[in-house]
């Protein structure tokens, strides 16, 4: 992902609070931004001309003027990148394969990104433990809900909450057997902090999935499996985000397979007997 958009995302948890807010312009206004002077883009994100240039000269660009020319070189690259989405000529067929173009280059940029090291060890922790909590809010949420089933039919003792205190309860009692993982897109929400953070002070082991790991998520994180996606760090509907995060937790959960395969085979061909026989019931009381 060398295009424009995908080097401001990348850097923008370096950035200062000015300067993203001009990131945050030039990702929601791209096909105005790129004709706009200095002076103009200055006006536009509502920050002086010395912070556009210094924001360009922060992503590694010799100034703005370079920036832009980069990202007019790059605009092809940025054609499948989701914006907030918005009513425009394209109509929902240009909406749609946008988005889904979005979500495969999600997915490749996802894979190079994985740091196999990093993940064998997050593997070892998710082995050996005796609790795995997963931990987010809203979209994050389903994704932790999605890794909970899927690590329950491993056998491992997984736990997803919706409610941030009972978060708070299980934590309460984890120690060094423990792991908790804390899944946030932006790296920011609070719940998932105040969680990874006891998770440390009582010394269970904590995993952060996040796009930002220099963010307070990474912060408190013993280890970081970055996501990858081609969204702006403010964007209102998760689409590719929740792609990268699902895409990890599927490398994961292989990467737990493989360090101890016949135990976590067992586990789940033993769920998928028992379902088959729950169906096989269902499908005999209905038959009478």
């Amino acid at each position: 992902m060398n295009d424009c958009i995908s080097i401001v995302t990348s850097h923008y948890d370096t950035l200062t609070p000015s300067e993203r807010r001009v990131a945050d312009f030039m990702i929601g206004h791209l096909s105005e931004a790129i004709s706009m002077n200095v002076n103009e883009c200055s006006l536009a994100s509502g920050v002086s001309v010395a912070t556009v240039v210094r924001f360009a000269r922060h992503l590694g660009f010799g100034g703005y003027r370079d920036f832009c020319i980069r990202m007019a070189q790059s605009m092809n690259a940025q054609v499948d990148y989701v914006m907030d989405i918005k009513k425009d000529e394209g109509g929902i067929e240009r909406r749609i394969t946008d988005v889904l173009l979005a979500c495969s280059e999600t997915m490749r940029s996802t894979l190079e990104s994985i740091d196999y090291a990093e993940l064998q060890k997050a593997a070892e922790l998710i082995k050996n433990c005796r609790n795995l909590l997963f931990v987010g809010l809203g979209t994050s949420n389903i994704v932790c809900q999605d890794a909970m089933l899927r690590f329950l039919r491993a056998g491992k003792q997984a736990a997803c909450y919706a409610d941030p205190h009972a978060n708070t309860v299980a934590i309460t009692h984890y120690d060094s057997r423990d792991v908790v993982v804390g899944i946030s897109h932006s790296g920011i929400t609070q719940e998932v902090i105040q969680s990874l953070t006891l998770a440390k002070r009582n010394g269970a082991h904590t995993i952060g999935i996040t796009t930002y790991p220099a963010q307070p998520v990474g912060q408190a994180s013993d280890i970081i499996l970055p996501t990858m996606t081609r969204e702006s760090p403010m964007h209102k509907v998760a689409i590719t985000s929740r792609t990268s995060q699902l895409a990890i937790i599927d490398a994961l959960f292989i990467a737990v397979l493989m360090n101890d395969y016949d135990n976590t085979m067992t586990g789940v061909l033993e769920v998928s007997d028992n379902i088959r026989r729950q169906n096989y019931s269902f499908e005999e009381v209905n038959a009478k």
